[in-house]
């Protein structure tokens, strides 16, 4: 009985250390996955409308990302300026507003009224629940940075020293890849749960 009390306890630590990192790593795999691909996404956003916006196009601008945002996967686009207005954003009743910098996530790697600097990719994500309901988004800043083109541009100039002329907020939604960790945990218990039956009972048998 000691023998097979011990060699029981033994194997449901080792499985069960061994579900726990498996479903660890799968959720850090599909969680990443999602930030590279809102990572390519703010950049193609940010590479369609750099043409639009450097020649003051807002109705294109406007075009390119209501027709980008249509995607099901994409909760919001918007384009704010360094103080905060939102000049563009995929749900217009919220254009002209201003963000607020203490509620809003995307401004915590940075300190406030101070300018956006150049931030690595880990720092431009966060992921919270939306208000709405319990799904959660997935949100990345891209800054938009002041270039030669920019400042040189008749339409709408810009002082050569102004580092950030704005921020292009993309948030995703986290419902499919969350489904995906929910099956992926519920698998995962489910073979340690037969693991530790199965072993116990050949343990008991053969101790027996």
């Amino acid at each position: 009985l000691k023998l097979i009390v011990t060699v029981g306890i033994v194997t449901v630590a080792i499985i069960s250390v061994y579900s726990f990192l498996s479903i660890q790593a799968q959720r850090n795999e599909l969680i990443s996955q999602a930030e590279g691909y809102a990572n390519k996404l703010s950049e193609t956003i940010r590479n369609s409308t750099h043409l639009s916006m450097l020649e003051n196009r807002t109705d294109e601008t406007h075009t390119i990302i209501n027709t980008i945002s249509k995607d099901p996967g994409i909760q919001e686009i918007r384009i704010f300026n360094k103080e905060g207005s939102i000049i563009f954003s995929s749900q217009k009743e919220y254009i002209g507003q201003m963000v607020d910098k203490n509620a809003e996530a995307c401004y915590g790697c940075h300190t406030a009224n101070e300018p956006l600097e150049r931030l690595p990719m880990e720092d431009r994500m966060r992921v919270y629940e939306s208000p709405q309901d319990s799904a959660r988004i997935l949100g990345i800043i891209n800054p938009i940075y002041n270039e030669q083109s920019c400042w040189e541009a008749d339409c709408h100039v810009h002082p050569a020293e102004q580092k950030v002329l704005g921020v292009l907020d993309v948030k995703l939604s986290l419902t499919e890849v969350d489904a995906q960790i929910a099956s992926s945990e519920f698998r995962s218990i489910v073979f340690a749960v037969i693991a530790i039956a199965l072993l116990s009972l050949i343990i008991g048998i053969f101790v027996r």
